[in-house]
């Protein structure tokens, strides 16, 4: 094609007549298809010079061909000219000019050129008659909308569009339904894909792959499936990508087996898996503890001729590293260096992190690349300096980051601090803190459970709840994490009563509920029974019913030891009889599911222990309390035999 438009152009030069329209726009088509635009553009400015009169196609092409460029000034000076030539823009040109705007971000520009088609008048002349917007117009500030954001804005110029009689059509509905997709309003964007039905409109497979992400990404699996069902029902061919957003969404959610069914499904079609498509799944396989499968699947990539990219092998290379084999993750390093790939930050951090975890921090730092080194990279060899408490080389980096350009951040600051309370140098962690707050940077749950653990962990509990205090006035939410650390701290110096009353001061906001912590309840009633407390454990499991929580195996071991051990009193035996039944009727003497059993042979034996050593106390509190002993071994069996009964 571009031979033919090649030889067009040479007979034009050597004949004084002109050619028709017809054959010259396609000529001009041609090379524009071709990528040959700036031939085309010498080509018109040719004809033009030699008094010919294009069709107005022909400018189009050039214009639209130059706003993909990005030049849209220079497109925008070439419709200016175009009366000039005896050629008026229609729709098609304005429509060329807006999307250059809109891609380049120049949304004013854009607007002042839809305003001038609104108002049925050009730059400096009236356009022709039938020049309005159209719905490609509405489609390009719809779809520019969506990208950015403003959801609100694109749907407006939706119902706009509606309101002009304009009937949009599914690439208007796509474009919506992408954006309110990767917005997580999947409410809207339903709704809009059930009025595309009720229109009778024809879905594609990118309407489509827009919805199945959508669920995908907030883990609604079960409606991905039933998006990819509706699709073959409507003949939608699925394509590499819905079946590789269904694997990546699977395997999120931690389900490989159903990832593996979907990637079965997907080569029982005869789709060949790209770069892209190895690399979901050796991700989800190394993120879901399944390394061997993984190098499988890289070995069976490696016969099929492709070669793994950088996020591949980094992926493997952190596998590795996590997995504890750092030969095979070195291994891995080379691999990618001698396939000719010039190692990035990210590989670079890999390699530096994996190893200096591993212990070997000088031959991490071999690693190190002033050259490449972002903030991450930064961030990562400061992570380790301060776990091995070099802080001179600490602030030697944090000199090199200013040199970079670079500014230290928050994780940065956050590992330095996390160094320093390891070693007990609080004053300094503190300074620290005190620096980071002048520098701007806003501390995170991470830097306040650092600061809590210093200070607990040299029994400076009254500071530690201060430090707690200001993280929530600061607008942090608290996690497991340092309720556990506070209460564990508490617990060591036997003051359960702040335990109990931090947890229900957090409930009283609205920060925690016994739901979510039920562990850490079960912790503060093990406290208070060992301190033989047994009134305040009791009220506490009160005040756990009352607030709906399921009593676990803890919880119930913990009252039950607390009541035999602490003394020949009836009620205590009658009260543990009690609890222990309970305990029975919930089930919770048996430690999995019938299904789980062949996989946790081991956990019942010791649940079903638990449950025979608690009965053998509750009797020999009896016993004791009517003055029996437990010399007579047949008694013992006895008393062995009635529990197995």
């Amino acid at each position: 094609m571009v031979k033919e438009a090649l030889q067009f152009i040479s007979r034009l030069r050597s004949s004084s007549n002109f050619p028709a329209q017809v054959t010259c726009n396609k000529h001009i088509h041609q090379l524009v298809n071709a990528n040959c635009g700036v031939l085309c553009l010498k080509l018109l400015a040719y004809l033009v010079s030699r008094g010919y009169t294009p069709h107005r196609s022909s400018f189009n092409s050039v214009v639209s061909f130059v706003c993909r460029l990005g030049q849209v000034q220079f497109a925008q000076d070439i419709v200016l000219s175009m009366p000039r030539f005896g050629c008026l823009p229609d729709v098609i040109s304005y429509n060329s000019l807006i999307d250059g705007h809109c891609r380049n971000g120049d949304i004013r520009s854009a607007s002042l050129v839809l305003e001038s088609l609104r108002a049925s008048h050009g730059f400096l002349y009236k356009p022709d008659i039938s020049c309005s917007p159209n719905v490609v117009t509405y489609t390009t500030w719809i779809d520019t909308f969506c990208k950015s954001g403003e959801l609100q804005l694109a749907m407006k110029s939706f119902n706009c569009m509606k309101r002009e009689a304009l009937s949009p059509n599914v690439v208007t509905f796509t474009c919506l339904i992408d954006g309110y997709c990767k917005a997580g309003d999947l409410e809207v964007a339903v709704s809009l894909y059930e009025e595309m039905r009720r229109v009778r409109m024809s879905l594609n497979v990118v309407t489509y792959t827009a919805l199945v992400d959508g669920f995908c990404k907030q883990g609604k699996m079960q409606r991905a499936e039933e998006m990819y069902s509706q699709m073959l029902k409507d003949r939608v061919e699925p394509n590499s990508l819905v079946y590789t957003t269904i694997i990546d969404g699977y395997f999120q959610k931690g389900d490989s087996d159903n990832a593996m069914k979907f990637l079965a499904k997907m080569l029982n079609q005869g789709m060949r898996l790209d770069i892209a498509a190895y690399g979901v799944i050796i991700s989800g396989l190394c993120s879901n503890g399944k390394l061997k499968e993984a190098t499988e699947i890289v070995q069976d990539m490696e016969k099929g001729g492709l070669v793994p990219d950088m996020m591949i092998f980094t992926t493997m290379m952190n596998a590795y590293f996590k997995s504890g084999r750092m030969k095979a993750a070195v291994n891995m390093y080379h691999k990618l260096v001698e396939g000719g790939f010039e190692p990035d930050a990210v590989a670079l951090s890999t390699m530096i992190d994996g190893i200096a975890k591993n212990g070997q921090l000088h031959e991490a730092i071999t690693y190190f690349s002033i050259e490449k080194a972002n903030d991450v990279m930064y961030t990562v060899l400061i992570d380790a300096l301060c776990k091995e408490g070099d802080f001179i080389e600490v602030e030697r980096l944090l000199g090199k980051i200013s040199e970079a350009g670079l500014v230290p951040d928050k994780f940065m600051y956050t590992s330095w601090i996390a160094g320093l309370c390891k070693q007990g140098n609080l004053v300094d962690a503190f300074k620290l803190k005190t620096k980071m707050v002048q520098e701007g940077l806003e501390l995170d749950l991470l830097t306040y459970t650092t600061l809590i653990y210093g200070l607990a962990s040299k029994g400076l509990m009254v500071e530690a709840r201060q430090v707690f205090d200001e993280m929530l006035r600061s607008g942090i939410c608290p996690d497991l994490a340092v309720f556990d650390l506070l209460i564990r701290a508490y617990k060591k110096e036997g003051n359960m009563t702040a335990a109990s009353d931090l947890l229900l001061d957090m409930q009283t906001r609205g920060l925690a509920t016994a739901l979510f912590y039920p562990q850490i309840w079960a912790n503060i009633v093990k406290g208070i029974c060992k301190q033989g407390n047994l009134v305040d454990a009791f009220k506490l499991k009160t005040k756990m019913v009352q607030e709906g929580l399921e009593l676990d195996l803890l919880t119930y071991t913990t009252l039950i030891y607390g009541l035999v051990s602490k003394g020949l009193m009836e009620g205590n035996m009658t009260a543990a009889s009690v609890l222990l039944l309970d305990m029975q009727t919930r089930g919770l003497t048996t430690a999995v599911s019938d299904a789980d059993c062949s996989n946790n042979v081991t956990m019942n034996y010791e649940h079903e222990q638990l449950f025979y050593s608690l009965w053998a106390n509750i009797v020999k509190g009896t016993c004791k309390l009517l003055s029996f002993t437990f010399k007579n071994e047949c008694f013992q069996q006895k008393i062995h035999d009635l529990i197995v009964i």
